[in-house]
């Protein structure tokens, strides 16, 4: 077991990948990231390890690479102000505007998720396994597509033992369709059912998250998102989130995994 102290260990990331997964949160100084990688490149047992690299800290990628990590893809930071968001002014007046003509506004409910109840712990893991099958660890080459797939049933069933984390349900005709997990102000996770990815629902369920979040007393909401999301990105600009700091992630194994 690796003992370095700016590693983080990531529990769901280690029973998806089956070895032991951290984040490693990268020092100050370069001369500091190189005593880190030395300890890291020492370690025998096999492991995994993810970096997230803000602007600020870009010099650092290529001493990453050049000890065995490599990017994978770019996240980017978004957030809204609830006061200042106009679609979310629009939806609190009329939020049968945002909902496409074939459906009847009446029979949609926003729920919150009972995590006690072993029904809806199922429906949000069913969600969940139809819902992520383009994510960072599928454009990963060192993984395999099973436990890409995996990945996310895994972080849902922390999330659901989490008392820090809330799900929301969206409903049509008393049939869950859709879950945001959040923590606080955090937007965490959201999947459709398969049925319903590309229904045009996604800014009615999304308003719907976050007026339940002003009702609460949030006064904003933040999230992370793939830059190779193009749908979600698109889905975040109408719903008036703004662009923050993009992250470059960085992938390390002892092993390759295929």
């Amino acid at each position: 077991m690796l003992s370095v102290r700016q590693l983080v260990e990531l529990p769901w990331e280690t029973r998806n990948l089956g070895i032991p997964s951290f984040e490693l949160t990268l020092p100050d100084s370069e001369g500091e990231l190189n005593e880190i990688l030395s300890k890291i490149l020492l370690n025998q047992a096999s492991c995994f390890i993810q970096a997230k690299i803000d602007r600020t800290k870009i010099p650092f990628s290529m001493l990453l690479e050049r000890n065995g990590f490599y990017f994978v893809e770019t996240a980017l930071s978004l957030n809204t102000v609830f006061s200042k968001n106009a679609s979310l002014a629009g939806f609190m007046e009329n939020s049968k505007a945002f909902l496409p003509v074939r459906f009847d506004p009446d029979r949609f409910e926003l729920l919150s998720a009972d995590k006690t109840s072993t029904i809806v712990r199922n429906d949000i893991r069913k969600i969940a396994n139809e819902s992520f099958v383009d994510d960072r660890f599928h454009v990963d080459p060192n993984c395999s597509k099973e436990l890409a797939d995996g990945r996310y049933v895994n972080w849902v069933g922390d999330m659901l033992v989490d008392d820090r984390c809330k799900f929301d349900l969206l409903t049509y005709e008393g049939v869950p369709i859709a879950f945001m997990g959040r923590r606080h102000e955090s937007l965490l996770l959201a999947g459709f059912v398969r049925k319903y990815a590309q229904s045009g629902l996604g800014e009615f369920f999304w308003l719907s998250v976050l007026k339940r979040m002003v009702e609460e007393g949030f006064d904003k909401a933040v999230t992370t998102i793939s830059a190779n999301n193009m749908p979600t990105l698109n889905l975040h600009s109408r719903l008036g989130f703004r662009f923050r700091n993009p992250l470059a992630i960085h992938h390390y194994w002892t092993r390759p995994k295929s």
